[in-house]
């Protein structure tokens, strides 16, 4: 994240990390990205996760699990992260924010009145707490 910011600088606009089991989803918000490809972003998070392996950090770890880990990036716009796409929701639900100075993140986060629970082997929406009528958005 510090290389992101230090790249990036005002540009960013929040960071929020969902962990699930030995995965971790890294949800970036960075401005003036609407524009851009998903390929394109991809890239951008691959560049970014190179840089990581070469940490001292990333090698201990490899060393220590004898393999990598298993980290996602989805990076949206501000204006992204209010469509709701199914894993930023996800994400919201149950991830934790760790940079939001604007409180984009926090502001779509208090919007939900679902929750999501285990279910088998997946995860499920549960719509429980919506009252008769009202209109939720996913």
């Amino acid at each position: 994240m510090e290389d992101i910011l230090d790249w990036y600088q005002e540009k960013v606009k929040g960071f929020l990390i969902y962990l699930e089991k030995e995965k971790a989803y890294l949800l970036i918000v960075l401005d003036n990205v609407d524009m851009i490809s998903f390929v394109a972003r991809g890239e951008i998070w691959n560049f970014f996760l190179e840089r990581t392996t070469r940490t001292a950090e990333f090698r201990n770890f490899v060393k220590q699990k004898k393999r990598g880990p298993e980290i996602f990036g989805v990076i949206l716009s501000p204006n992204e992260i209010a469509y709701h796409i199914p894993i930023t929701v996800l994400m919201l639900n149950n991830g934790y924010i760790l940079f939001d100075p604007e409180k984009i993140l926090e502001k779509e986060k208090s919007k939900f009145n679902v929750h999501i629970k285990e279910y088998k082997e997946g995860k499920i929406i549960d719509f429980a707490k919506v009252k008769k009528g009202e209109v939720v958005d996913v």
